[in-house]
């Protein structure tokens, strides 16, 4: 079975990690801080909080915007469940978004759009009529590593006085004209599970320029405690959302090699790119938008001009010894949302469309090209 994703890790990451074992030291100290020390650098960010996992995070960062239950927040449908789940934690409600059509990101014209026709501005604060809720902030994915149209979205906050919460989980070292994707925000959280770019393993950060935001992270992500030296001393009620040292001590050996690893992504994209190129008439590969000045891709996903049935094509790659997945279900269209929120009767028209379309194939680091030539031949041949 050809894989859909595979980490890359060296000798030096599992030394690292073994090195972390042999100190007897695994929790807290001193890689961790070392981690987040570094990620702030390279950044260019004043502070940088690892935590357990990319719920963790976001769920930080909507504590830290005070986002609760009198509170809406733009939120993307075609995106990973969390992205909306960590506003229902502190009782907030999301507004389901549509997407742009090529590159699968937030459409800022369809914000503009929801804002002129169901919204009112009450003391500058801009007010959802459907709810009567103060609408907070918009969450932004780059989908699959490709940056979102970050001038049309800024523009948008800053005329409604809005948080931009800056999903930066797949586009490590991504660039929206030469700049990082995540200098655009209140704050941006990165992922690094086994199938991202860089991986530890489990972990992920926080970054912010915000010392409040930060102190409280890290407070938060440790069950509350303010001060270190007594570590049985809580304020309040709160999470274990701490990481472990393996993790940070893998990702620091994994980051020397950040530059190998998205050289060795863009190579294997780039043969997806030419062997699908021959087939446009039933495949459409990844949209690269001219802002989009470095891609630092996460996944590669190809959309299915035909009508053919996407599990049926999922299934028969499998038959075939490949792995594949759809990305993504729709949030708003999932159980739990349509029994509790009544999603079902939201229209998302490019949403459901893309989602019905949409085929993550195997892409990792050290996919070979007689493997990217068999996956190519066997969704071509059983389309045609």
């Amino acid at each position: 079975m050809i894989p859909l994703s595979q980490p890359d890790i060296s000798t030096n990451e599992i030394d690292a990690a073994i090195a972390v074992l042999k100190s007897g030291w695994l929790w807290l100290w001193p890689k961790l801080k070392e981690f987040e020390e570094l990620w702030a650098k390279i950044a260019d960010t004043k502070y940088a909080s690892a935590v357990n996992s990319w719920t963790s995070g976001l769920h930080l960062i909507v504590k830290s915007l005070w986002i609760w239950e009198n509170h809406s927040v733009f939120v993307p449908s075609f995106s990973f469940i969390a992205s909306s789940n960590c506003f229902i934690y502190e009782w907030a409600t999301p507004i389901f978004t549509d997407i742009e059509e090529d590159t699968y990101n937030l459409d800022p014209e369809w914000i503009q759009n929801y804002i002129d026709q169901k919204c009112s501005l009450t003391d500058n604060q801009l007010i959802d009529n459907s709810t009567w809720k103060i609408i907070k902030a918009i969450v932004w994915v780059h989908i699959f590593g490709h940056p979102f149209d970050v001038d049309g979205i800024l523009e948008i906050c800053k005329k409604y006085k809005l948080f931009l919460i800056e999903d930066a989980a797949e586009s490590i070292w991504s660039q929206y004209n030469w700049k990082k994707c995540w200098q655009f925000w209140e704050a941006s959280i990165f992922a690094f599970y086994p199938n991202k770019q860089l991986t530890t393993w489990e972990g992920w950060i926080i970054t912010t320029n915000n010392k409040n935001h930060f102190e409280l992270y890290e407070s938060l992500k440790n069950q509350w405690r303010w001060d270190s030296t007594q570590w049985l001393s809580h304020d309040k009620l709160w999470y274990n959302y701490r990481l472990s040292e393996i993790n940070a001590a893998i990702w620091i050996e994994q980051m020397k090699r950040l530059e190998e690893i998205i050289k060795k992504r863009s190579k294997v994209a780039e043969s997806y790119d030419k062997l699908f190129s021959k087939h446009s008439e039933i495949v459409k590969t990844p949209t690269i938008k001219d802002y989009c000045t470095l891609y630092s891709r996460f996944v590669y996903v190809i959309e299915l001009k035909t009508h053919h049935d996407i599990w049926v094509v999922i299934e028969h790659l499998k038959q075939q010894g490949i792995q594949s997945k759809n990305y993504f279900s729709p949030i708003h269209s999932q159980e739990f949302y349509v029994k509790n929120y009544n999603t079902d009767n939201i229209s998302l028209p490019v949403t459901e469309r893309i989602s019905k379309k949409t085929l993550s194939i195997p892409f990792y680091n050290t996919l070979k090209d007689k493997d990217i030539e068999y996956v190519v031949e066997t969704i071509v041949s059983f389309i045609k």
